[in-house]
């Protein structure tokens, strides 16, 4: 069963992802909400994954614009044509956007924990 959900949506992703690249991404219809989603999940991920790989808030800015130019010259490559469509920068603005957002925010989370000093936190170290 994980097989099969797993094969439909690998197909559905890059079916949806790069055959809708040459359309109008419309909220009207289903395939264009799932495309939305599609991109919003993607992002969330991509914040997720700036917080276990990078690791620094201020590096999230850079790791987030690097992966969507990636994601354009594969787009660019794949429809053999520059992508024009409002819809489709503006979803792409949005989803880069939350990415570096949520990114930076696990990271500062992360960053802003309280680091133990003195001798009562070495003494707690060494117990655990």
């Amino acid at each position: 069963m994980f097989i099969i959900l797993y094969a439909w949506n690998y197909h559905v992703f890059w079916r949806f992802v790069f055959w809708k690249q040459s359309q109008e991404i419309h909220v009207s219809d289903l395939e264009g909400r799932l495309v939305i989603t599609s991109f919003i999940t993607n992002s969330l991920v991509g914040s997720g994954a700036l917080w276990v790989i990078v690791k620094r808030a201020k590096l999230c800015l850079d790791f987030s614009c690097t992966f969507y130019l990636i994601h354009l010259v594969i787009c660019w490559w794949y429809n053999s044509a520059f992508p024009a469509n409002i819809s489709w920068w503006l979803l792409n603005a949005i989803s880069a956007g939350i990415m570096c957002i949520g990114g930076e925010f696990l990271c500062l989370k992360s960053e802003l924990r309280e680091i133990p000093v003195g001798y009562q936190a070495l003494n707690q170290k060494s117990e655990v």
